[in-house]
């Protein structure tokens, strides 16, 4: 019962039954196919992957899995584990966390066409929702900068880098009065290829020490079952 309310949340509420069912089946086929953390890296060349399933390749602290695409609807991507965490991206920005030590929601962030035409810094304000502790409406000043090349410490694996461009974001100032949770920049990589454009890669730290990574699994680096 537990996924049909989760999933019938996600999808509306004016879906008729028929199709709730569906989508508790797509969440049945999303628990069955994710892999289990592992305690060290993950090979996406050897890693047993069905081609048919959409994979992103999540990280924290040093603890590597592989979520699912357990649904999508319009430019949101639903993303799940076989611990049932959940992570949503919207156009591969992330938008939404459940089952994390710290959850952000409804994240209300960047316009990615202009991440990814950014000559220079420029500032936006993100709004979004933290839990636990029921923060609602936090508002914050985001720098974006561009950068020439992805940083040093990022280890990239199965996406090609000749069409990646990439970008931080560092929160400046809270604008709600809020004290700051968490102290480094965000690192995104946009695929330029892709129409809409995407976030193929994005480290967030949501609080001090707990930093969150994710990778999109090309379909070129997915290995014969």
């Amino acid at each position: 019962m537990w996924k049909w309310v989760r999933c019938f949340r996600l999808t509306g509420s004016g879906l008729i039954l028929t199709l709730l069912a569906a989508c508790s089946n797509l969440w049945q086929a999303g628990w069955q196919t994710a892999i289990q953390t592992q305690p060290q890296k993950i090979d996406l060349q050897t890693a047993a992957l069905d081609p048919s399933v959409r994979y992103l390749k999540v990280s924290l602290n040093q603890q590597e899995i592989l979520m699912v695409e357990a649904y999508r609807q319009d430019e949101e991507s639903v993303w799940v584990s076989s611990d049932m965490t959940i992570l949503k991206t919207r156009k591969g920005y992330l938008s939404d966390l459940e089952g994390f030590a710290v959850n952000w929601q409804d994240v209300r962030g960047l316009h990615l066409e202009t991440a990814a035409q950014l000559a220079k810094p420029t500032a936006y304000t993100r709004v979004r929702n933290e839990m636990p502790g029921y923060r609602f409406a936090i508002r914050e000043s985001v720098l974006v900068s561009p950068l020439a090349q992805a940083p040093r410490d990022v280890q990239l694996q199965g996406l090609d880098s000749n069409h990646l461009r990439w970008f931080t974001e560092e929160v400046t100032a809270p604008l709600n009065g809020q004290a700051l949770s968490y102290s480094y920049p965000g690192v995104f990589a946009i695929d330029t290829r892709q129409q809409p454009f995407q976030v193929v890669f994005g480290r967030q730290c949501l609080a001090k020490d707990y930093c969150l990574q994710w990778q999109s699994v090309e379909s070129t680096s997915r290995a014969k079952p």
